[in-house]
């Protein structure tokens, strides 16, 4: 379910403003809002989480998840044949309203539509009140003669959904140590400066105070419940506790939950890591939140180590069905943004004019101006204990999600506890060194290993380096035995031009047909059925040829046209091939290859040996 704020709708959030054409703010499954101190993001959430329902609008992405599994070939109509799209909220209102129309292939449009329709109308939570669909065949008709005709009329406000979805709001004051048996001065604290409104929902503000009653309500109820807690607390384990058995314990005539960790004994929760108490706090509130609801948390990034909070925000997405967001001054949710599509990030910035003061919210991609709005400067610090060397963005995307399957292949036996419990940017973080830059740097622990002084000092820049280089610079001089000599079995060298040319065949193919359907450039000297020519041990073996050029061959492409290869053989696009290949991963069955079963082997190995993890 996603929702958008109208700002028009509702006079007391009138002065933030979107910059976006549709002129809503928009909201992802996980949505950060980023800015300088006092900029009012604070504020924002705030105040969308104590508004009225009637100024929520809820966009039809409320039926995305299903919609991705029903529609089919509608969601390539829609989006134009664009991969990787999935089928937004925007473009669904739109349709709704008969503002985006296909002009060509109307049939199998009204088809799929009809089954759009269908399945809402199937949908228990989506009946009556919420959505009221009327087709008739004088409607098709007039449909299929003048396209731009709405077919469907949907209350686009949707507003009895918006009273059934619960909110949440985990302000800056929480934590597990009670300062009152009786009171929970915290919440109240929070309500009396930012709630004290008749007739607000207190039991909605959680600042830890709650996890005693919450964990005996849960423990003492019925068997399903206590199932429920059996399986947060192995998830607690798995995930943050380094593969150790936790459990969660409300004491009997006390007012704080102990807690026990492997064979340790057992000891009051507020003992535990502050960091950890955080993890609690936030993940238990979502998790034992059973009907779906929308979390607004101040600075889930309090008293976590960078690496415990993508961790945290990990953990939300993938083992709850809500909503979250999350007002943070962290840079280390951001890499989150980039590799998952599920999360994003607004900019909200005060701007003074003559109409008085304002708040500008604005939809950002990763840039330098979210940096700075971050006060992240490069006086940084690395805080991994160790780092993996990469060529560039597609290598570490690719290697993350080979790395993530050859975790789930795992059987418990063989570690896979220890190693889901790894988290990026505490036990390891990514380094991209961008190809011919490689020899800019020295790896040799005595200063520079190469025939000059003045290369950049690696160690001086992170710890503990495992580099993995492209199979292609066996020809560019002495690189390689210098790699070995400063890196030892720190160095992994591919057997292949490069990490594309190991993708599984199953997945290369998918991903060059919708690589094809998406190109807007003439295709017609490609012929796209040669793609069952392929052979995994041509490809995966070739030092000379990049995937590029395999596949131009196969689709028997004209040397002098080049469809999917540049001049150098790799891939054309190689970003948004890649984003396309880990789509196509999320959405069909695929192994891993030996190949990249030996890597992914290698990188753990250093990662656990860095972190003394056996």
């Amino acid at each position: 379910m996603t929702f958008f704020f109208d700002s028009m709708a509702c006079s007391e959030i009138s002065d933030y403003h979107a910059l976006s054409d549709s002129g809503r703010i928009e909201f992802n499954r996980f949505t950060i809002f980023i800015g300088a101190n006092n900029s009012g993001k604070s504020r924002l959430i705030r105040k969308l989480f104590s508004a009225d329902s009637g100024d929520l609008r809820l966009c039809s992405s409320v039926l995305s998840g299903e919609l991705k599994d029903s529609l089919g070939s509608m969601i390539n109509l829609i989006s134009k044949n664009k991969a990787n799209k999935f089928f937004k909220g925007a473009d669904a209102l739109a349709i709704a309203n008969g503002d985006l129309v296909l002009r060509n292939k109307i049939s199998e449009f009204i088809n799929e539509y009809n089954k759009f329709c269908d399945f809402v109308r199937s949908d228990d939570r989506l009946s009556g009140s919420v959505a009221e669909i009327e087709v008739s065949n004088q409607q098709r008709v007039n449909f299929k003669n003048n396209p731009t005709c709405p077919m469907v009329k949907i209350d686009p406000s949707w507003s009895s959904l918006a009273k059934n979805f619960g909110r949440f709001y985990l302000p800056a004051l929480r934590g597990m140590r009670p300062l009152d048996k009786d009171n929970d001065l915290f919440k109240s604290r929070t309500i009396a400066d930012y709630f004290s409104l008749p007739g607000f929902d207190a039991k909605n503000v959680i600042t830890g105070y709650n996890l005693y009653s919450l964990l005996a309500s849960f423990l003492l109820g019925k068997p399903s419940q206590r199932e429920v807690i059996r399986r947060y607390e192995k998830l607690l384990g798995d995930h943050f506790f380094n593969g150790n058995e936790v459990t969660l314990i409300p004491q009997y005539d006390g007012d704080t939950v102990a807690v026990k960790i492997g064979d340790e004994d057992q000891f009051p929760i507020y003992d535990l890591g502050d960091g950890l108490q955080q993890v609690i706090i936030i993940t238990s509130a979502a998790f034992l939140t059973e009907e779906f609801s929308v979390f607004f948390i101040e600075e889930p990034e309090i008293f976590l180590h960078p690496g415990l909070l993508q961790k945290l925000a990990v953990f939300l997405l993938e083992f709850t069905e809500h909503q979250f967001v999350a007002v943070s001054h962290s840079n280390h949710l951001l890499d989150l943004a980039e590799s998952r599509s599920d999360v994003s990030i607004n900019k909200v910035k005060k701007d003074r004019n003559d109409g008085g003061l304002q708040f500008l919210v604005e939809s950002k991609e990763q840039d330098q101006e979210i940096l700075e709005a971050l006060g992240v400067t490069p006086s940084s610090l690395f805080l991994a204990n160790s780092s993996i060397w990469v060529e560039g963005i597609t290598d570490r995307l690719y290697l993350r999600r080979f790395m993530q399957k050859y975790i789930e292949e795992l059987s418990e036996d063989a570690g896979r506890s220890l190693l889901s419990s790894l988290s990026e940017n505490f036990h390891y973080t990514f380094v991209e060194y961008q190809g011919a830059a490689l020899s800019h740097w020295s790896f040799s622990r005595t200063g520079s290993d190469g025939d000059e002084n003045d290369e950049l000092s690696a160690l001086k820049a992170s710890s503990n380096i495992f580099l993995i280089a492209d199979g292609d610079i066996k020809n560019k001089g002495n690189r390689v035995d210098r790699l070995k000599a400063s890196l030892s079995e720190n160095f992994y060298l591919l057997d292949c031009k490069e990490i594309e040319n190991l993708l599984p065949l199953e997945v290369l193919k998918r991903t060059a047909a919708n690589f094809y359907e998406t190109k807007r450039t003439n295709k017609n000297f490609v012929n796209i059925d040669g793609l069952e020519k392929l052979k995994y041990e041509t490809y995966s073996n070739s030092l000379r040829d990049g995937i590029g050029r395999f596949l131009d061959r196969a689709c028997s492409v004209p040397k002098e046209s080049r469809f999917f290869a540049e001049d150098s053989g790799t891939i054309k696009n190689k970003l948004r091939f890649c984003k396309i290949a880990l789509s196509v991963m999320d959405e069909i069955e695929w192994d891993l290859t030996d190949e990249v079963r030996d890597i992914c082997e290698a990188v753990f190995e250093h990662v656990k040996s860095c972190n003394y993890l056996s």
